[in-house]
């Protein structure tokens, strides 16, 4: 199986979840966040995996076939880049969809299983009143296992790497724009339990606020074909206004981001009109003007910078990790390039 998944590229980065191609060192995430010379660009770095938002990690459905196809016919093999022995007899019980150094993710059947942090009663209660609201868009929290992990419905679809072209066309930026509109209406009157908890810290629901999911990006919309048909990764979710969630989506599909990138990165197949699709994303979601967003948005990416330090500080992974590899100077990068470049949208 090695030498089958080794011929798709000059390296191969193998691991129980992320198993990565390597085809465009330009694409390889691991390696801009670690800011690599071309010397050290040989391999993937193990450490720096987000497979959520890597195109070149290929747990992704597509790519399962394969695995599957080889695993049917292999019995336990060791993996010396893991250090352990893989037993594939035992992965149609238990599939592993991310094996980051800071968390593991699988999925049993029809449920997805993952670490419970001190937030999560307070994400389930949010994610069962939107059940009983009727929002199919969400997994339904089933609890916790005899591991204590939470357990949680598994959504099938495209979702990670996958779904950052899917919002490259106006009809995929329309989805995506209605999709955060109707979650904001679905969770409206969401009340908190008492003695609520959120990973960006205490927080009360004030007058104009809902529960933001708090990490719309692409990379955690599930779509089948061009329909998006769920959310995931509810972890930042907490008490904002509506436009906390607005600002940070823009960011990644206006995009707030220079040509290159657009081209090499997110799939764009000509630089984009950026202020056009500002616009065409706050008239989906309903926004009457567009004054003040940008300058949402750059205050979005810098409270999301504070963010990932305050989290860092506080030995949370993986932002220590990323913190230590120079993410939070990339951050400032990005602030920046926004500052100079706000009449792109403007």
């Amino acid at each position: 199986m090695i030498n089958l998944l080794a011929q798709r590229a000059s390296a191969l980065h193998l691991g129980l979840a992320n198993y990565c191609w390597l085809l465009d060192l330009d694409k390889a995430l691991c390696l801009k966040l670690a800011n690599a010379n071309a010397t050290d660009r040989s391999r993937p770095l193990a450490g720096m995996c987000d497979s959520a938002r890597c195109p070149q990690a290929t747990h992704h459905l597509c790519h399962r076939p394969v695995w599957a196809d080889s695993a049917a016919h292999t019995c336990d093999i060791e993996m010396p880049v893991l250090g352990r022995t893989c037993n594939f007899t035992g992965m149609a019980r238990e599939e592993v969809m991310q094996d980051g150094a800071h968390r593991q993710v699988v999925r049993i059947g029809d449920t997805v299983r993952r670490p419970a942090q001190p937030w999560t009663p307070t994400v389930h209660a949010l994610l069962q009143h939107l059940e009983e609201v009727g929002f199919r868009y969400a997994p339904r929290p089933l609890g916790f296992d005899d591991e204590g992990r939470e357990v949680l419905t598994y959504i099938d679809g495209d979702a990670g790497p996958l779904a950052w072209e899917k919002v490259v066309s106006d009809d995929g930026l329309r989805a995506f724009a209605r999709l955060l509109r109707d979650y904001h209406e679905a969770c409206a009157d969401f009340s908190p339990p008492s003695g609520a908890t959120w990973s960006g810290g205490g927080a009360d629901l004030g007058d104009e606020d809902v529960v933001c999911h708090g990490d719309f990006g692409p990379w955690n919309v599930v779509w089948q074909g061009d329909r998006p048909v769920g959310i995931i990764d509810w972890d930042f979710a907490r008490p904002a206004p509506r436009l906390h969630d607005v600002a940070y989506a823009l960011e990644y599909v206006a995009p707030f981001r220079d040509d290159a990138e657009c081209l090499r990165w997110l799939h764009y197949p000509a630089p984009p009109d950026r202020r056009r699709r500002l616009e065409l994303f706050c008239t989906v979601y309903e926004i009457n003007s567009t004054e003040g967003i940008v300058d949402a948005v750059i205050t979005r990416q810098r409270d999301n910078a504070d963010l990932v330090r305050r989290l860092a500080e506080q030995g949370h992974e993986p932002q220590a990790t990323w913190a230590s590899n120079g993410l939070l100077s990339q951050l400032g990068d990005r602030i920046t390039w926004s500052l100079t470049h706000r009449h792109l949208f403007e």
